[in-house]
């Protein structure tokens, strides 16, 4: 289905005496492809009180899985939807995320350029990408880091989470940080962004995920271990940066990848020193499982880092897996045998 339909003012075939059409979209139990385009459009739910004028009204009414057990599904077969510069209201937006989230099957939303009606009558405009796949996971790509479109993902019954920002500037680190809380069955979080901020790290502070994976292409000195030790849910960390600094990690840790540009020998030995311990009763065979990839740096001697797994190896508590260094790049697998609950004392 598509609806193609510019307001009054830019097309002179529509007549000025035509009203208002409203659709609601939750009759379309068939429909698996939907295109709005055009600024005579209106995206809302019921519970919408939009000012806006336009020709054609999409309702969208959803109910909020995290608000119900067994939500209705509109658009129960839909699978592909692109919305081109229309305006949408903050609830019709949050209403459409909802509909994704009840579906058990992939959906794709390709968000080119709507408009969100915000609480001071101004629209702001909104460019993203949403790929929602099965088990309730959301994989969104965008340019900046819009605070509606974390409110409109406020609370939503969402277990894993892809997020692909270009710049994130930390200036809506408390709208992020207010969303990401309230993902109350969020278990995998991975955020890639070109430029990011302390905000970031910040917002993520508390969080009782499983997973946490982090590329960040820029501006790498911004790690924060206060973070990173909040999250004593924590199992998988990942993480891609530039520079690799000393890190307080969470004592939940049972799998640590990272992947650096350079890291001197003794800098490995660091890391291995400052792994978490795993002191609670979790087990009587814990071990925190340790990949690293990176680049050697050109005048350090090989030999340098090649020593490095003699040490590793003469460690009671570690045990080496791999270690290869080819073309200049360093790749070793390693495990620390934590300390049992019983040996305490």
């Amino acid at each position: 289905m598509r609806f193609d339909i510019p307001d009054k003012q830019s097309s002179p075939t529509i007549c000025p005496s035509v009203s208002y059409v409203q659709f609601n979209l939750s009759s379309c139990i068939k429909l698996n492809y939907l295109v709005l385009n055009g600024n005579g459009i209106l995206l809302s739910d019921c519970a919408s009180t939009s000012t806006a004028e336009p020709l054609v009204g999409i309702v969208l009414t959803s109910v909020d899985p995290s608000q119900c057990v067994d939500p209705p599904r509109v658009l129960p077969s839909i699978e592909d939807i692109k919305i081109c510069d229309v305006t949408c209201s903050s609830t019709g937006l949050r209403s459409l995320f909802g509909t994704l989230l009840t579906l058990d099957h992939v959906v794709t939303c390709d968000l080119r350029m709507i408009y969100i009606e915000c609480e001071e009558a101004a629209e702001i405009e909104l460019c993203a990408f949403i790929h929602k796949d099965l088990n309730n996971s959301f994989n969104i790509q965008t340019n900046n880091d819009n605070p509606y479109l974390f409110k409109a993902l406020h609370g939503l019954n969402i277990k894993s989470l892809s997020a692909k920002w270009g710049v994130f500037d930390g200036s809506h680190e408390e709208s992020l940080s207010q969303s990401l809380a309230s993902f109350t069955q969020l278990e995998t979080l991975s955020i890639q962004v070109w430029s990011g901020s302390p905000e970031l790290w910040k917002a993520l502070h508390g969080l009782n995920i499983k997973s946490l994976s982090i590329i960040e292409y820029l501006n790498v000195d911004h790690v924060e271990s206060q973070s990173l030790a909040s999250l004593t849910q924590l199992e998988t960390l990942t993480l891609y940066v530039k520079k690799y600094k000393q890190l307080e990690l969470p004592q939940s840790l049972k799998y640590l990848n990272i992947y650096c540009n350079a890291l001197l020998p003794s800098k490995i030995l660091e890391l291995v020193d400052t792994l978490p311990t795993c002191t609670q009763k979790v087990g009587s065979n814990l071990k925190l499982s340790c990949s690293l990839a990176f680049l050697t740096v050109v005048n350090i001697p090989l030999e340098e880092y090649t020593a490095i797994q003699q040490e590793l190896e003469t460690r009671k508590n570690v045990t080496v897996e791999r270690f290869q260094i080819t073309d200049g790049k360093l790749e070793t697998i390693f495990f620390k045998h934590c300390q049992k609950f019983n040996d305490l004392s």
